[in-house]
């Protein structure tokens, strides 16, 4: 099924109306700004790390479309996103960054409730120190898995919330490389543009 070409519609009795091909909301670009807490799992360095990410995303139009028999649309989209994080607990005190990478939805049939998974990668820069178990350079590499829910609120605007991870390394670049594995909630709003 094309949606480009105009051959899908929406149940008329959905609770939310998109007319126009153009509208649905894997079709058009899509921003997000999401806040959160990570703390840290796993053994790899001994700091108790905490984290504060406020999370900037763009998504653009769908490159893979489903059509899931009636009960929903499965989609495929690239998200890039821009990351900034306040160092709460640890010897660095922000990262900056940048990821990007493949977004898939799984939207019910009438476009009021989504599930989203998307797993990428992308830069980091932080103001190292010393401290034994922190980052060794200022330079990083990040590797993130999110996974959650949207709901829309009215067309085009939604409140998303789920589970974010994310590594942060220097991939070996500089010893030694104790890397971070955080993990935490998120919560946020999204508009279609």
């Amino acid at each position: 099924m094309d949606l480009r070409a105009g051959s899908f519609e929406v149940d008329s009795g959905a609770s939310v109306s998109y007319l126009d091909e153009d509208l649905f909301p894997w079709q058009g670009h899509e921003i997000t700004i999401e806040a959160g807490m990570l703390w840290k799992i796993g053994s790899s360095t001994p700091i108790a790390y905490e984290l504060l990410p406020v999370m900037t995303t763009v998504k653009i139009p769908y490159t893979f479309y489903r059509d899931w028999d009636e009960k929903g649309h499965l989609v495929a989209r690239t998200r890039f996103s821009l990351l900034t994080q306040a160092v709460l607990e640890g010897p660095e005190s922000y990262l900056l960054g940048f990821s990007g990478g493949p977004s898939f939805e799984w939207w019910n049939e009438d476009l009021t409730l989504s599930h989203f998974f998307s797993v990428g990668g992308g830069l980091a820069m932080l103001d190292s120190t010393n401290v034994v178990g922190g980052h060794s350079q200022d330079f990083n590499f990040n590797w993130y898995v999110h996974m959650g829910t949207r709901h829309t609120i009215r067309e085009g605007f939604y409140f998303q919330y789920g589970l974010y991870f994310q590594h942060t390394s220097n991939t070996g670049l500089k010893m030694p490389n104790p890397g971070l594995n955080a993990l935490g909630p998120m919560v946020g709003f999204s508009w279609d543009f």
